[in-house]
């Protein structure tokens, strides 16, 4: 097999980007470049799937070996550099106490080399590279390695998230064919949606149970994937189905109930035992403001539903109850939800949009990355620096703009969702000033706290937010200025209890009075002498005023023209802080 340099690999996985539908083809087009590049035996790639690595793509292994998991999280040198993020080259695997080989493999690898795939801060997946003679790559092909992993990733994500898109765009459709749906009698149209559902969400059981006011039962669907006739539950098997905890439970609350794994919950495992049922979701059914039935769907799979699915049998289950009052009330409602539906296919055709871009805009990014590393070793090319260091930032910066459409389109559409967990404020706020501190030179970052704050939040967002603070902070600021971000406590009004309050204080050119309770607005860009042309889409400050609101937080800005500006946002504290 001829060997590639860096330069060649990179060109052919990138010549194939756009041409390649199937992105199973592409990470075989990636796994092959990288083991020519690296002149191995054979390379392959393992991707996060819950708690384990599995094999999608390789070359120079058996067929037989794709869509194994050979390792859990953690376990071995692909575990390891999947969970630590960072790149390992070995010249002999079986004198490294980490290394667990792939069955079906054993005794072949003697060199290994192997890079985390990274996405945004997240690793989804590693890119190996093994042979029997390998020796460990130099650096520059470590480096190449890691930029073919990161055009892997991107390919991956791009096209998990257009897939969702156009899984979307399709329940839209769908939407809008049940909204219009006005005439049918109470059981084909139960038939009609349970047919929607399979159709769109691909689950393999979809179940709909109606009760009169007294809560009697009044009629009751399954509809299993492929039967064309659905089943309607006698007496005794409605008896059965509403007595069942999970269902009077959902009834008697109203909250959707959603798992992952029945056999990992006691109580679903009893009552789903004997059933390929693996995981499931239930939404109630609201008729005229009375919780009176249940939309229920299931799926062999575990972990086959997310909150996308929930949203969108949340909105079938209002379609049902719509459908049952047959009123005039009901039939405006039926009106409203044709416009969101009709609101929701203009999004969804945005979302795709926005998902397109990123696949060039990361491609330009990875040639400039290494036009960048080239030049650093050419002391002929050091004018080329600044040049490509622009290139680079202009990537990320249109990066972030198409990220900031997308989670608007989020907003918009109610998947704007948090990834709760706990973290130090403190500590995080740091890392974040000391990050801008390197890109902001010309300024001068101070950073002041109190002790450690523990917090429950998205830290991936919070973090976004002072991003954006900090960069508005030193866009519209003089060179040479300080910017000061301060993170302490501070007491809450009420039943508030004690809150953090995180403040980024500029000596910049201040924001006009009038201005004030706009800036917050979508769209809004401010202007100034300093900006120096760095104009965004005017969607920083509204995202990060609706995260920190979803928080139950606060966000607001003081100011005085010609003197500096203050932003400050507040976070609840947890019962830790609260009690220590």
């Amino acid at each position: 097999m001829s060997r590639l340099s860096i330069g060649e690999a990179i060109q052919q996985v990138v010549g194939v980007l756009s041409g390649v539908s199937d992105t199973r083809e592409f990470l075989r087009v990636v796994t092959h470049a990288a083991r020519q590049m690296m002149s191995s035996d054979e390379a392959y790639l393992l991707l996060r799937e819950g708690g384990r690595l599995v094999l999608r793509a390789a070359d120079g292994l058996p067929e037989s070996l794709l869509g194994r998991s050979p390792f859990r999280a953690g376990e071995g040198i692909e575990g390891w550099v999947a969970d630590h993020g960072e790149p390992v080259a070995i010249s002999n695997a079986s004198q490294e106490r980490r290394f667990r080989d792939i069955p079906g493999r054993e005794g072949r690898v003697r060199a290994l080399a192997v890079v985390p795939m990274r996405l945004r801060d997240d690793v989804v997946g590693v890119l190996a590279t093994a042979g029997i003679d390998l020796t460990p790559p130099a650096g520059s092909r470590l480096i190449g390695l890691e930029i073919l992993a990161g055009i892997a990733a991107v390919a991956i994500e791009n096209d998990r998230l257009l897939s969702q898109e156009r899984r979307r765009a399709h329940q839209s459709e769908m939407l809008l064919e049940l909204a219009g749906i006005n005439d049918l009698e109470l059981w084909p149209f139960m038939q009609t949606v349970a047919d929607t559902i399979n159709s769109s969400l691909g689950v393999d059981d979809t179940e709909l149970v109606l009760l009169d006011q007294g809560g009697a039962h009044v009629i009751c669907v399954g509809r299993p994937r492929g039967d064309a006739s659905g089943q309607q539950c006698d007496e005794q098997g409605s008896a059965k189905l509403l007595s069942s905890r999970w269902v009077k439970e959902v009834l008697s609350t109203g909250q959707p109930l959603i798992c992952d794994d029945v056999t990992l919950d006691p109580h679903l495992l009893k009552e789903f035992r004997g059933t390929p049922t693996r995981s499931l979701i239930a939404v109630p059914i609201m008729v005229e403001g009375e919780r009176r039935g249940i939309l229920r769907v299931a799926s062999t799979h575990a972990g086959r539903f997310g909150s996308e699915d929930l949203a969108f049998l949340s909105l079938i289950a209002t379609q049902v109850g719509l459908s049952v009052e047959r009123t005039d009330l009901a039939r405006r409602q039926l009106e409203v939800s044709r416009q969101q539906a009709r609101q929701q296919a203009r999004q969804e055709f945005l979302g795709i949009v926005s998902h397109e871009l990123k696949t060039p805009v990361a491609v330009l990014k990875a040639y400039t990355e290494l036009l960048q590393r080239k030049a650093e070793l050419d002391p002929q090319r050091v004018s080329d620096q600044e040049v490509l260091e622009r290139m680079l930032e202009q990537s990320d910066r249109m990066l972030a703009m198409i990220e900031q459409s997308l989670d608007l389109q989020k907003i918009e559409t109610g998947q704007f969702s948090l990834e709760i967990s706990d973290f130090d404020l403190v500590e995080s706020a740091r890392r974040v000033a000391e990050n801008m501190q390197l890109t902001a030179q010309d300024h001068t970052v101070v950073f002041e706290s109190e002790a450690s704050l523990l917090i429950q939040a998205d830290k991936r967002r919070i973090e976004e937010v002072l991003s954006n603070l900090l960069d508005n902070a030193v866009k519209y600021s003089p060179a040479g200025s300080q910017v000061k971000v301060s993170v302490k406590t501070m007491a809450g009004q009420e039943a508030d209890g004690c809150q953090a309050l995180v403040s980024v204080c500029d000596q910049g050119i201040g924001i006009p009075q009038q201005d004030i309770t706009r800036i917050f607005a979508r769209f809004y860009q401010g202007r100034g002498r300093f900006h120096r042309g760095h104009v965004g889409l005017g969607l920083g400050l509204y995202i990060a005023r609706e995260t920190v609101e979803r928080h139950r937080g606060r966000i607001w800005a003081e100011s005085v023209e010609g003197q500096g500006s203050t932003f400050f946002f507040t976070l609840p504290l947890t019962a830790l802080n609260t009690e220590e």
